[in-house]
């Protein structure tokens, strides 16, 4: 029991009262609008969005799992505030922590699962996970203010890129060294769809449908192979391939090898093809390639990743793998 004396409740409210007028920070807070708590997306990226009264916050903090993010300023005057963070497959914990003067306003956690068809242990959400699609017209309805999110097709044909109504949230999509060229002139309409529903800007699946008219020609030799590879036979070129931009060669989301062993593990050692006395196989990365001079030697290098008239996949329409080794190894 607390046992007050004379006068301080007096001076207990009237404290009270100056702290409520002032907006002291003990009364103001933020919550993280988007992504929702405990949901999966299927991209390695993802827009945090924070909602707060106007000037509660000048910094925010972010932390995903043990990385800390370097601080970022919030500007003055705002009620929402956003940023992207970079995501790595499977369970991700964000930790947000809003500062006003270097004060901590305080601290939102959130679990995100990213979804990847590329990684086995990755390929299912928790059950308890909900997808999460950020284009709906009830998601968009606050960011609207500094957003056009109306965009007419006219918009979404740019003369720059910065004229483009998706270029200030993602323009990380095309910072690599290769990049696909409908995403380098920001025609987002090429390959997404412009409808409302769950999925404002949808890719036709299989995604295949959605490359197939500038790829059809290559779709067709591959089709035609006595072999195919399984993503390249269900139509799915974007577990291999990002349709955005990539440092690699052939838009692939890793180098080639390790692209290869997140299903084909084990394989990197190189004693499928060849075991020597010593217990050295054949080289899977770190030698050039044979047949391009310039480019590090892969799987690639002996397999078509995409169809083949040989049940290994090997290039070069060579059946029998002594005739197929030849091309290399001709002494």
């Amino acid at each position: 029991m607390i046992i007050m004396k004379k006068g301080t409740v007096t001076g207990l409210l009237f404290t009270m009262v100056l702290t409520l007028i002032s907006g002291s920070a003990w009364a103001a807070s933020f919550d993280v609008a988007f992504p929702p708590h405990m949901t999966y997306i299927e991209q390695d990226t993802v827009a945090i969005v924070l909602k707060f009264d106007k000037d509660t916050l000048d910094n925010v903090k972010i932390k995903l799992d043990n990385f800390e993010y370097p601080d970022i300023a919030v500007p003055s005057g705002r009620e929402n505030f956003c940023f992207a963070i970079n995501l790595k497959p499977g369970m991700n914990t964000i930790s947000v922590t809003g500062l006003k003067n270097k004060n901590t306003i305080g601290t939102k956690d959130i679990e995100l699962f990213f979804r990847s068809d590329l990684r086995v242990e990755f390929k299912k959400a928790p059950k308890e996970f909900k997808r999460y699609l950020y284009h709906k017209d009830e998601n968009e309805a606050g960011c609207k203010k500094c957003h056009n999110l109306e965009p007419t097709l006219n918009d979404l044909n740019p003369a720059k890129p910065e004229n483009s109504p998706c270029y200030s949230c993602h323009k990380s999509k095309v910072d690599f060294k290769n990049v696909h060229v409908p995403a380098e002139a920001w025609k987002c309409l090429d390959c997404h769809g412009l409808k409302k529903g769950e999925q404002k800007y949808a890719v036709t699946k299989p995604i295949v449908k959605t490359c197939y008219p500038c790829h059809g020609i290559k779709v067709s030799e591959w089709q035609g192979q006595k072999m195919m590879h399984g993503p390249t036979a269900v139509g799915m070129c974007n577990v291999c391939h990002d349709p955005h931009g990539s440092d690699w060669p052939g838009l692939t989301r890793m180098f080639a090898t390790d692209l290869c062993l997140n299903c084909h593990q084990g394989f990197d050692t190189g004693k499928h093809v060849i075991a020597g006395f010593f217990g050295k196989g054949h080289p899977t990365r770190g030698v050039p390639d044979p047949f391009v001079k310039e480019k590090e030697f892969s799987c690639a290098g002996c397999h078509n990743p995409h169809g083949s008239y040989s049940n290994k996949f090997l290039k070069f329409e060579n059946t029998s793998v002594s005739t197929f080794c030849i091309n290399c190894h001709k002494k």
